[in-house]
């Protein structure tokens, strides 16, 4: 059965500075959190935006992104190794003079690391870009994807043989406008098969993950013509594509399907955004559903205040307690961006929240579960930092509380 949950989160925060202003006073230091916890920043005296991060087997994290102050070009992918503590080991670019994007890293069960991003390229917009390198940052193997016009990438996964699948969009494909674009690639990247699913609007693939039966879940948007505006789509393709049940949701309100986990009891979650008639924000959005698309449940949480545009995306992971982490870039009181991170139980309600930011503007893209059941997240800030924007890397402990930032 359907049903909605509605929070306006600034009158929870409200609440929640009333209550802590009766209590007595205690220092700023924390050594719990300043040993736990810590916020970095990384970059140059231009533009550096982080886009991905992720755990690695060493108990470090692996950061990706773009750079326009490190490399060969305007931008160039730009990938950042720490320590457990943050700390930068190494970083590396790979690029161009034309413009490469790190969407999304990974490390793989080998050890290696996996680069999915997107390749400019002049006068036809840009293919998607898959780089191979070893644990230090060493490229073994580069592919590219595309037709004559423009392509790009928005996330890849492991698959059950051994290889990957991407899915993000295509005009080089399809049947008109933009389409979601679904490749099968072996291990070392070579194409196997793609799919492109759409009509002659505009369609974007955001997500996807495999399922037991060897199949996948596509999650994006799609145009509706008749109201003129995005919905969330999903669809349900076997092992070489092909569609089995695909699913509109809420056609009378716009929105965006942008990521979708399996949760612990072999369901998934999917998080997006959605904004009724009239608003002039989005609101968080989550749907439980089952291997059919049957709803679990669903929520939507007002007052969230999410922002979105083609680099302003939310991003949910699974939690070891059968919840949910949420980031997102939100300007919830009015002002400039601050990240948002959420945490929800395995219901779809809210536990806590918490805002994250400076005076200028903070975008939060990544977030994961950390080894010490903590949570990081990754985006880009130019509250802090050294130039324009800056990779802005964050970690909290188990309930989203971090070391005192500068004012």
């Amino acid at each position: 059965m359907k049903k909605y949950q509605y929070f306006n989160l600034t009158i929870i925060s409200l609440i929640l500075s009333i209550i802590l202003s009766c209590e007595p006073p205690v220092d700023r230091f924390n050594p719990n959190l300043e040993s736990t916890t810590f916020y970095k920043v990384f970059g140059g005296k231009n533009e550096d935006y982080g886009f991905s991060l992720d755990n690695t087997i060493d108990g470090g994290y692996i950061l990706s992104g773009f750079s326009t102050t490190y490399g060969n070009g305007s931008w160039d992918a730009w990938i950042v190794k720490t320590d457990s503590n943050g700390n930068a080991e190494w970083h590396k670019s790979y690029g161009t003079t034309n413009r490469e994007v790190a969407k999304q890293i990974m490390q793989t069960k080998s050890g290696n690391y996996i680069i999915l991003g997107d390749h400019g390229v002049p006068g036809k917009g840009g293919n998607i870009l898959f780089i191979q390198t070893d644990v230090d940052g060493n490229i073994i193997n580069e592919q590219s994807y595309g037709g004559i016009n423009n392509d790009g990438a928005e996330q890849i996964i492991e698959t059950t043989d051994g290889g990957y699948a991407i899915i993000g969009y295509t005009y080089s494909y399809g049947s008109g406008g933009r389409d979601f674009w679904f490749i099968k690639i072996d291990e070392t990247g070579n194409e196997i098969w793609s799919k492109a699913y759409g009509g002659v609007y505009n369609e974007t693939g955001y997500s996807l993950l495999q399922t037991q039966d060897k199949g996948f879940i596509l999650v994006g948007t799609k145009w509706n013509v008749y109201l003129k505006k995005h919905n969330i789509w999903l669809l349900k393709v076997g092992s070489t594509g092909d569609i089995e049940w695909e699913r509109i949701i809420n056609e009378t309100s716009s929105g965006y399907g942008q990521k979708i986990i399996e949760s612990l009891d072999n369901s998934y979650i999917v998080g997006g955004v959605t904004k009724e008639l009239g608003n002039d924000w989005y609101d968080l959005w989550l749907l439980k559903m089952d291997y059919f698309g049957n709803t679990i449940w669903e929520q939507v949480y007002s007052m969230s205040y999410i922002r979105q545009n083609s680099f302003f995306n939310i991003d949910i992971s699974p939690t070891n307690d059968k919840g949910i982490i949420v980031v997102g870039p939100t300007n919830q009181y009015g002002l400039d961006l601050n990240v948002i991170l959420m945490k929800f139980n395995s219901s779809g309600f809210i536990e806590w929240n918490e805002l994250y930011g400076g005076k200028g503007e903070d975008i939060g893209l990544s977030v994961i579960q950390t080894k010490d059941k903590g949570y990081a997240f990754a985006g880009r800030t130019n509250s802090y930092g050294n130039g324009l924007y800056d990779y802005f890397f964050v970690k909290t402990d188990t309930v989203g509380k971090s070391v005192i930032f500068p004012d």
